[in-house]
């Protein structure tokens, strides 16, 4: 089997609980990323949801412990109209000082709501205790928990002025920070993962072992897993971004007998051999790297990278991982199915004659 790798960096978890994810690529065996990401984190979002388990708890006190008499009350249009207005006069770009002044009424007025809720929460203790009332008793322990830790965060940082590791999701305690740089999302928060493209389109996801998953110290892990998946002296040919150059992989790669190599050197002054890689040849993988976006974009709409709505840092790491899954099997069935566009050309790997490439029996993608 002829292998490409390329690897291409992108993007991050918003406090609105859900988790999206940006991907990265890779080409007959052109190697990239991906991560679950969620969006920009804001505290009136996260106000609401505190809010909303206060209701849901608030609800459970009034049934289980006073027979159905309205003890406790959230009134969530209210605190929502108060969220709206703030989100309304943000996008008109309104002073900060107001824009403070309204997310502290919210800030009260939520604390003066959620507050009787989270004082009287331990009298459910045992009337929940078993059953099948799982899903009040998770929406307990965020509140006593997360949403009491995050009431406490926004207190310091709208009244005091002090900030301190900021609670990114009621629902997620792996979270991780990401500036892309991108202009509709210049940060991002979730979890990332290493995604990697084989002949015929198909995908590959590398263990996901961190949540930031570093560009440059988790090549040396994708390549052991195509090696391990594929066999060793399969992969011909790598291409990846800025972000992946480390003079410890280029060595790696070299040791491991791959022929063409496109490592693009940031823009300093390196201590680094010079290229070995014939121009004709660098320039063909740079081009080749094109063909992962389009899969990037298929993975992300048709499973969850956009946005895992899943509720555990677990269960989001296994929608990724899902998603790849569901991606490879519609690739599957196109070609079973004879929806995949025939080869014009004999597919062999690149090869390099005189310095040369040839591009006549390369793969077409």
């Amino acid at each position: 089997m002829f292998l490409v790798l390329v690897l291409r960096g992108s993007n991050a978890h918003r406090p609105c609980d859900r988790v999206k994810s940006i991907p990265g690529a890779f080409i007959n065996g052109l190697i990239s990323y991906f991560q679950v990401v969620w969006v920009c984190p804001s505290i009136a979002n996260l106000l609401i949801k505190v809010a909303v388990l206060a209701a849901v708890v608030g609800k459970a006190l009034n049934k289980y412990c006073h027979n159905g008499v309205k003890h406790y009350q959230v009134s969530l249009s209210y605190l929502k109209q108060i969220a709206l207005y703030y989100f309304r006069l943000k996008s008109k770009d309104k002073s900060q000082e107001i824009l403070s002044a309204v997310l502290k009424r919210l800030w009260r007025e939520t604390y003066a709501q959620v507050l009787p809720i989270l004082n009287n929460a331990y009298q459910l203790g045992n009337k929940i205790k078993k059953g099948k009332l799982w899903p009040l008793r998770q929406a307990l322990e965020r509140l006593r928990w997360r949403g009491a830790a995050f009431m406490q965060q926004s207190h310091s940082y709208l009244f005091e002025g002090t900030t301190s590791a900021a609670i990114s999701s009621l629902h997620a305690y792996e979270v991780s920070f990401f500036n892309k740089r991108k202009i509709n999302r210049p940060v991002q928060y979730g979890r990332q993962f290493q995604l990697g493209r084989i002949g015929g389109n198909f995908l590959f996801v590398a263990r996901c072992n961190s949540t930031s998953m570093p560009d440059a110290p988790s090549l040396p892990a994708v390549i052991n897993l195509h090696q391990h998946l594929y066999g060793k002296d399969t992969l011909q040919s790598v291409a990846t971004d800025k972000g992946y150059y480390s003079l410890e992989n280029e060595q790696l790669l070299i040791a491991n007998q791959v022929k063409d190599i496109y490592l693009p050197k940031p823009e300093r002054t390196l201590n680094a051999p010079p290229e070995t890689t014939p121009w004709e040849v660098r320039k063909t993988l740079h081009n080749r790297r094109a063909g992962i976006e389009p899969l990037i974009g298929h993975a992300k709409h048709g499973g969850q990278l956009g946005r895992s709505r899943m509720k555990s840092d677990e269960t989001t790491k296994s929608a990724g991982y899902a998603a790849i899954l569901g991606f490879n099997l519609r690739q599957l069935a196109r070609c079973l199915m004879g929806e995949v566009r025939p080869k014009t050309q004999e597919s062999e790997p690149f090869l390099i004659n005189n310095g040369q490439i040839d591009l006549s029996p390369a793969i077409s993608v």
